[in-house]
């Protein structure tokens, strides 16, 4: 019992720092998009975005899934530290050299001639990110999420502000984009490496310890080619069939959909996954963990998507200006599917929890061709319709992986409804005071629009979670609120028995 309590403390410590940390990045992160859109084009934006999806899979190539080996075998030693390191150092020296000379097949690919040029100089961030990645892996196995959360912010800021800034000002365009990139990966590497510095080796391959770290590994790398498609897939399509300014108004309105996303997907990606790694063999209390993550999962992004599309028109005003109107669609349609997409990446660490990424892959699959299918037969309606497409084949994906999640964690349908109604209900509170406030601030400015929408929905939250708490938050949404309050919430009442 006492194991179990110090584990909580430590993870639910962990993912305090992880989320204190990114909602200050996430401030940061709007204020520089705010000043990089005004500066910036869609087109050049669209470009860097093509570039990222050859760098991201370079990437995943040269991890070989042995960052998430280090954070799953549960004893590591010197030699197998040396050898991760050793075998990501020769992989990126590999694809450093192929990306140099691939450069035009993927600008064919992608029907953007730019990428040639721009993956040349962008080979630099495969090492950074690879290496980094692995000195992350050491960190979160500790569950030192405030060196991972540190790293990750300091170096977006010091990229944006220092860099990417001043550069665009210069106007240098999508190049201001491409250094940001590279400056970034370089200072998040050093950190990570100087705040893992006690546990790293120089790096060596030992034929033993690879022996030992690849069959932990393998269900992770055979699964990365299929989550790399996933998040890349619409991309990649967009840009050969749509071009680079509208993949750039795709690539604005996703990051604005999904900065707040990101936030509850990094604490799972550091404090949720090495924390049930360690309970994997313990069948009731990954059931209470699915439960409890379904429930919060929903309770957090189905009110928050339900704003995002409600205000989607004066949050692109706000952020982006009136050259990016057109990304106003699409990011409403992004806010729907808020839950589905943060809800399959818990279910995916449930599953890495456990060993079994691989499970998912018929899903990923199946995922994969029907987001193709809607993206090549909507992109002649235009990207509204294609990112209507993209949100179906999310809530697609999520109802199939919950399907499967039922196998192998035992847990009933009427109960999985149970855990939704009180976000669902606040979701529904959230869109009836987002209309009532569109409607009695119409003619007005987006900026007054959209601030008054938050302060009367934040209002109206707290109020009706005050008045009745259970129905509004659920017991799991009261069990989080105890653990972040403390004696402050001991008005919510009792969670769950």
């Amino acid at each position: 019992m006492n194991r179990d309590r110090d584990l909580t403390r430590r993870a639910f410590k962990g993912a305090a720092w992880m989320g204190g940390a990114s909602l200050m990045r996430i401030a940061i992160r709007m204020l520089a998009v705010a000043v990089l859109a005004r500066l910036v084009t869609p087109a050049d934006f669209g470009i860097a975005a093509a570039s990222l999806i050859v760098v991201d899979f370079a990437i995943m190539l040269g991890q070989l899934g042995l960052s998430s080996a280090i954070i799953q075998r549960q004893e590591i030693l010197a030699r197998h530290v040396a050898t991760a390191f050793g075998v990501g150092l020769l992989l990126t020296v590999l694809l450093t050299v192929g990306m140099w000379f691939a450069g035009p097949v993927f600008a064919h690919l992608l029907a953007i001639d730019e990428v040639s040029f721009v993956t040349k100089f962008l080979t630099l961030m495969v090492l950074f990110r690879v290496l980094g990645g692995l000195s992350e892996a050491i960190l979160a196995r500790s569950l030192k999420s405030r060196e991972i959360a540190m790293s990750s912010l300091i170096s977006w800021a010091l990229a944006t502000f220092f860099v990417a800034i001043p550069l665009a000002y210069l106007d240098f365009g999508y190049w201001a984009l491409v250094a940001m990139s590279i400056a970034e990966a370089a200072v998040w590497c050093s950190m990570l490496a100087y705040f893992a510095r006690e546990e790293l080796r120089t790096p060596w391959i030992d034929r033993q310890s690879l022996s030992e770290l690849i069959p932990l590994g393998i269900g992770f790398a055979v699964m990365a080619p299929f989550s790399f498609m996933s998040k890349n897939i619409d991309r990649l399509l967009l840009a050969r069939l749509l071009g680079a300014s509208d993949l750039g108004l795709y690539s604005r309105s996703a990051f604005l959909a999904k900065t707040g996303l990101t936030v509850f997907s990094g604490i799972m990606r550091t404090t949720a996954f090495p924390s049930l790694s360690i309970v994997q063999g313990d069948a009731a209390r990954v059931s209470k963990a699915l439960r409890s993550g379904l429930a919060v999962t929903a309770l957090l992004t189905v009110p928050a998507g339900v704003f995002c599309a409600c205000f989607a028109v004066e949050i692109v005003s706000v952020m982006l200006g009136s050259r990016w109107a057109a990304a106003a669609i699409p990011l409403a349609t992004f806010g729907v599917s808020f839950y589905p997409v943060l809800g399959q990446r818990f279910l995916i660490s449930i599953f890495q929890s456990t060993g079994r990424p691989y499970a998912l892959i018929p899903i990923q699959i199946l995922y994969l061709v029907l987001l193709s299918v809607l993206i090549i037969g909507l992109h002649e309606f235009g990207l509204s319709a294609v990112c209507l497409g993209v949100a179906t084949a999310a809530f697609v994906q999520f109802y199939l992986s919950l399907r499967l999640t039922k196998k192998t964690v035992i847990i009933e349908w009427a109960a999985i409804a149970k855990l939704h109604w009180p976000s669902l209900l606040s979701g529904f509170g959230v869109l009836l005071v987002g209309l009532a406030t569109k409607y009695l601030t119409f003619g007005m400015s987006s900026w007054v629009t959209l601030g008054l929408g938050i302060v009367m929905v934040s209002f109206s939250l707290l109020v009706a979670t005050y008045v009745s708490p259970t129905l509004f938050l659920g017991r799991e949404g009261i069990d989080l609120a105890k653990k972040v309050l403390g004696s402050r919430a001991s008005f919510l009442g009792s969670g769950t028995k």
